[in-house]
C-alpha cells in the first residue's frame, strides 16, 4: 500500500532469493545502502551470531571440540565454551577468591569477560570513557566513531560546541596513574573533530557552552 523507495524493490528481491537458499542475511554482501533502505524490517538473520557451547565441568577449559570449531568457521561464527555451574559457583565468590578458583580450572577470568568482549566485536562497538570530580564513565559507540560524534553521545549541547578533544588512554593512565604525568610523557593530546575515537581512550571534550 506505501509506494516503495528507489532500490527498495530490488535489494528485497535478492533478499528473498538468498533467504529462499537458507542462507542468513548476515553472510549476504549488502552495502550500507541497500542496509539502509531494508533497516525498517528488522531482520532477524542480519543481528550478528555467537555461540555459546555450555559445557561439563571438566571440560571448562578444553579446546572448542574440532567439528563444532569447523562448523562455526564454515559460518564465519564466533563460539565460547563455559560452564553454566562453574559460572554460577563464581558468581558466589569474592574477587579475590575468583582468582584463586579460576586460577585452579586453568582459566584466566569469568566466561561473562569473553562474552562481553566477543559480543562487542560482533556488534561492532566500543567503549570511550570520560572522568571528572563527580563521576567517572564508559560510553558506547560503534567503531570508526569521529570525536564529534561521541561527544553527542554524552550530550548534543557539547557536540554542537565542540572546540577539541583532550585525549589521552586508559592503559597509559593504568601506568602513570594521574593526568600530570600523563601531560608530561606526551600521552595526553588534543584531537580535533575528525579524530576516530579508539576503544579505552579517556577523553575530556573542550566545547563552547
Amino acid at each position: 500500500r506505501e509506494k516503495a523507495k528507489p532500490g527498495e524493490v530490488e535489494v528485497m528481491t535478492r533478499i528473498r532469493a538468498h533467504l529462499e537458499e537458507g542462507k542468513a542475511l548476515r553472510d549476504m554482501a549488502l552495502s550500507e545502502a541497500d542496509l539502509q533502505l531494508v533497516s525498517g524490517y528488522r531482520f532477524l538473520t542480519l543481528k550478528p551470531l555467537l555461540v555459546l557451547l555450555n559445557v561439563s565441568e571438566g571440560q571448562v577449559a578444553a579446546p572448542v571440540p574440532d567439528d563444532v570449531a569447523q562448523s562455526c568457521r564454515e559460518r564465519g561464527l564466533t563460539v565460547l565454551t563455559l560452564s553454566g555451574k562453574i559460572e554460577m559457583d563464581i558468581a558466589e565468590l569474592s574477587a579475590e577468591e575468583q582468582k584463586g578458583f579460576l586460577a585452579e580450572l586453568g582459566l584466566s577470568e569469568p566466561a561473562m569477560g569473553r562474552f562481553v568482549r566477543a559480543a562487542y566485536a560482533a556488534l561492532d562497538l566500543i567503549s570511550f570513557l570520560t572522568a571528572g570530580e563527580d563521576e567517572c564513565r564508559a560510553w558506547t559507540i560503534r567503531r570508526g566513531t569521529t570525536a564529534l560524534k561521541a561527544a553527542g553521545k554524552i550530550h548534543s549541547d557539547i557536540e554542537r560546541g565542540f572546540i577539541k578533544a583532550e585525549v589521552m588512554h586508559f592503559d597509559d593512565f593504568v601506568v602513570l596513574r594521574s593526568e600530570a604525568k600523563m601531560r608530561e610523557a606526551g600521552k595526553l593530546r588534543l584531537e580535533g573533530k575528525e579524530y576516530v575515537v579508539k576503544d579505552g581512550d579517556i577523553v575530556h571534550f573542550r566545547h563552547n557552552t
